[in-house]
């Protein structure tokens, strides 16, 4: 019995170092595809984190593009503004200068008028002045020729009342 009992030990001892070895090649087996698994799946999560990052840098980019483009349409409304605002002043001032003008006109039509009515009143006062200026002339005429008539009638008295 004792051979059995050695043989039994060591039937028993070939069959657990069997069976270890099996268990260290299932366990082999099995890590390694856990190993593959963890790697691909380590694999898939850097690609996933790689592409994370790019959507996070385009999402910065964006979020920048975003606000600058905000801060040039909150530019733009304050340029709209001060220019819309710039719009109605010199609109107004358009006005007041229109009805400056036409105020203008309408007086330079009046002064335009007055100077027609005073150039004709000159033209008649200076025909009217050229009339008593020949008018003048032709009594300075006749008084020179009085003048020369008397002086002769006096020259005729003279010799008349000479020769008495």
């Amino acid at each position: 019995m004792k051979r059995n009992v050695n043989f039994s030990l060591f039937f028993l001892i070939v069959i657990i170092l069997g069976a270890m070895a099996g268990l260290t090649s299932y366990y082999q087996v099995t890590y390694a595809a856990q190993a593959n698994s963890l790697k691909q799946k380590t694999e898939e999560f850097n690609t996933a984190l790689q592409e994370l990052n790019i959507k996070k840098t385009m999402l910065n980019e964006t979020s920048v593009q975003l606000q600058v483009e905000s801060e040039s349409k909150e530019q733009l409304s304050g340029l709209y503004t001060s220019v819309k605002e710039e719009k109605e002043v010199v609109e107004v001032d358009l006005s007041r200068t229109r009805d400056d003008l036409i105020r203008t006109v309408g007086e330079l039509e009046q002064k335009k008028n007055e100077l027609t009515i005073a150039e004709k009143e000159r033209n008649a006062a200076l025909s009217a002045a050229d009339d008593w200026e020949d008018e003048a002339e032709e009594w300075e005429d006749r008084y020179d020729s009085c003048d020369d008539g008397l002086d002769s009638c006096e020259a005729n008295l003279a010799t008349c009342q000479g020769g008495e």
